[in-house]
């Protein structure tokens, strides 16, 4: 079994798009996602703000999670993070758990697309200031 824990460095079996080093987007979509302990850039100071995570998913603000920075970026703009599936026997994965936050009045649709291109789990708009399994 391979377990990925975000809490970790920025992983080189993961693919993003352009990502600035504050987090925001740039070049072109599918943009990317970032690392990030702590608060995201629109939620500006600790706890406080209207939207993203203020920690990680386990409570700390040193818990690590993977972020798309939407802030000034057109509705409906794309972004990716893709395992490349190194650590995977026959390249198969038979079960993903993941823990998602989709908080701000402006959220949009989070989708769990498989190698084949089939789309697996969605979930839109706002989901409250909680993260989700």
């Amino acid at each position: 079994m391979f377990i990925y824990n975000f809490d970790q460095d920025e992983p080189s079996k993961w693919l993003t798009g352009p990502t600035r080093s504050n987090g925001y987007p740039s070049g072109s979509e599918p943009f990317g996602f970032k690392r990030k302990t702590r608060n995201t850039p629109s939620r500006r100071t600790s706890c406080t703000g209207s939207t993203g995570p203020c920690r990680g998913q386990k409570g700390s603000t040193s818990d690590g999670y993977y972020y798309a920075e939407a802030s000034g970026v057109a509705t409906g703009s794309q972004y990716k993070l893709a395992y490349i599936g190194a650590d995977c026997a026959g390249g198969l994965i038979g079960q993903l758990n993941f823990w998602y936050h989709q908080y701000g009045t402006y959220q949009g649709v989070l989708a769990l697309v498989n190698a084949l291109g089939e789309v697996v789990f969605t979930n839109s708009g706002q989901s409250g200031d909680v993260w989700h399994q």
